[in-house]
Order: C-alpha cells, then structure tokens, then sequence
C-alpha cells in the first residue's frame, strides 16, 4: 500500500536533510516501493533546491523532487498532492522532523479502512523535546473519534489542526478545488484544508502517541501583521459554506469563539508593531471593530466568553466598548514590561 509524504520547501537548506533522513532511515529496503517522498521547492532562492535534486538522486526509489514557482505554503501543498499517487498522505514541513518510530506505529492503521490517523506532537527547541498536544481526546493509546467531535474540537483548539499531525487517505483531498483565492494565505491554510479532509472522511482514529517534531527556531520574534484578521476571515467564511459544519450542533457558539480568538490574537499581535503610533494602532482596531463578521457576533460574545481565555476576554471587552484609547495603553504597557 502505497504511501506519499508530502514535503513542501522553501529556503530550509540548513534543515531539510534532517527532514528527508528521519522518514529514510525508516523505510526498510523491501519495503522501498511501498513509500515514496515528494519534495516541492517552492521557488528557493538559497540551496534548497539544489538539495532536493541530490537527495532524489541519492535515493532515486523513494524520492521525487519537483520544482515550481513560489506561490506559498497552500499551493505547494496541493501540488504535491496532485503528483503523489499514495493511498494514504502524510505531511511533513520541511524544518521539522519525524520521529524514528512513525511509519512502524501508523502501519497497523493504514489498513483501508480508517480515513483519518490522528497523532500529538512534540515541540522541538534547542535540541529539547516537550509534549505539544498529548492527550486530545483522552488517555488511552487508540480511540475512534466521531467526525463532528473531531471538528468540534478543530474549532475549540489547534491540537487536530496542523495537517503534519495527521495521516489520511486521498479520498479525503478534493484535488480539483480552486484554492487560487487562498495563495495569499499565511495563516489559517492548515485550518482551511484540515476541515476539506475531516469532512470527508468516516471512520477517524487518534493515536495517543507523539510521533512529529514541530520545531520552535530558537531567538524567532514576534512579527505584527496588518492582514491578520482578514486573512482568517476569508478562511472562516469559507468554512461557513460546508453544509456539513452547519449541522454540527451549537455551530454558530463554535464558530464565533473561533472568530472572537482570532480578533483577540489580531488585537494582541498589533503591539509588535514596530512604529507603534497610538492614532495608526486605534485606526487599525477600529477597522476591525466595524466590520460586517464581527458586529454580527457582538451579541454571542457574551454568550461565549467564558470559553476564552482570561486576557482575551478583558481585550475584547474594551474592544467591544470601543474603549480604543485605553486598549492601546494597556497593550502599550505590555510593550513596557
């Protein structure tokens, strides 16, 4: 049974030999046709294109290395899943790493039966590992997991959100679907296809075993992005028209907490701005505060609030009450400290 790891690249020369070698150093020589990497180079512009070719040619029976125009994270991701031919998909970001006993622990799951294989994480940073997400849904080591419980939770939480923590078949991918609209997207592209393969999927097992290394860049800085919101709002409209979600219950309480974590983040991040100018800041919230999606949930806000996090749910009052001013002290303030 054939299966395809998915690799998208982009300028990781200092770690996708890592990558590569810990799903190499798993697959036995007799079992070689049964697994093949696909490595994307998404428009490099340091040797990670050059890397990938030398890999292929290293391992010629396992590694296929396409190359294409840089279009994002999204895309690549799409395109490799197009030229792929396994039954089942695995993804792998390229600075991350697997680990030495992933394939052995799926193996028994990837039966044809079971559509989705959900697994945790391990956070990787300065050569130390801790749990990212362990225990989802409980304790023990195998369990199946209703679709709509499954979704719930992607709404409730990012631990089932990142495609690199899940196996699943093909059938799950809509391979012919237009993402051109979402090329631009640096946030939420996980979110968006991670609800396309939960919604058509049937039978979804979560394996309570850390099987993936999501490495944290030691040193990495906060960055403010003035397109933060609205990015995630393209992707929760489009969530939106999945008929499917609309029938889980309690949708719309699932929904607006979404979007009331996410104006939250976009509140919060606005303090990294670098030229922080308290009118531009003010203005940048108040563009927020007025659009059409979040006026509509102000009411629910109240509703929901509990669910949040402390802080959110201070932020987001002031926000509501349109208490800019000291909504830029505080986060100002927290500048400070």
């Amino acid at each position: 049974m054939l299966i395809s790891i998915i690799i998208p690249v982009y300028n990781v020369e200092k770690y996708l030999e890592q990558c590569v070698m810990s799903f190499i150093m798993q697959i036995d020589n007799n079992k070689r046709g049964d697994v093949e990497i696909i490595l994307v180079d998404d428009g490099s512009t340091d040797k990670s294109g050059r890397l990938c070719d030398e890999l292929m040619k290293k391992y010629p029976n396992i590694i296929k290395s396409f190359h294409k125009k840089n279009e994002g994270l999204l895309m690549t991701r799409r395109y490799g899943y197009k030229v792929s031919r396994g039954m089942y998909i695995i993804n792998c970001d390229s600075d991350d790493f697997v680990e030495t006993n992933l394939l052995s622990s799926l193996s028994p799951f990837l039966d044809g039966i079971n559509d989705v294989i959900i697994y945790n994480m391990y956070k990787y940073q300065e050569g130390r590992k801790s749990f990212y997400t362990k225990n989802v849904f409980g304790c023990k080591r195998k369990k199946t997991i209703l679709k709509a419980d499954c979704i719930k939770e992607l709404f409730k939480s990012y631990d089932v959100t990142s495609l690199c923590c899940k196996a699943f078949k093909r059938s799950c991918l809509e391979l012919e679907k237009d993402y051109s609209l979402f090329s631009n997207l640096n946030y939420g592209e996980d979110t968006l296809q991670s609800v396309e393969v939960y919604s058509n999927a049937q039978n979804i097992v979560y394996l309570n075993e850390c099987l993936y290394n999501y490495r944290v860049q030691n040193g990495m800085t906060y960055k403010f992005r003035e397109d933060y919101y609205w990015q995630f709002k393209q992707v929760l409209l489009e969530m939106k028209k999945n008929n499917l979600l609309l029938e889980i219950d309690n949708f719309e309480d699932l929904y607006s907490e979404k979007l009331w974590e996410i104006v939250a983040r976009a509140i919060t991040q606005s303090r990294y701005k670098l030229d922080y100018n308290k009118n531009e800041n003010i203005q940048y919230l108040k563009k927020i505060r007025n659009d059409s999606e979040v006026q509509k949930y102000i009411s629910n806000f109240y509703k929901i609030r509990k669910n949040l996090k402390r802080q959110y749910i201070f932020l987001l009052t002031l926000f509501i009450k349109k208490q800019y001013t000291l909504l830029w002290f505080f986060l100002y303030l927290r500048n400070k400290v």
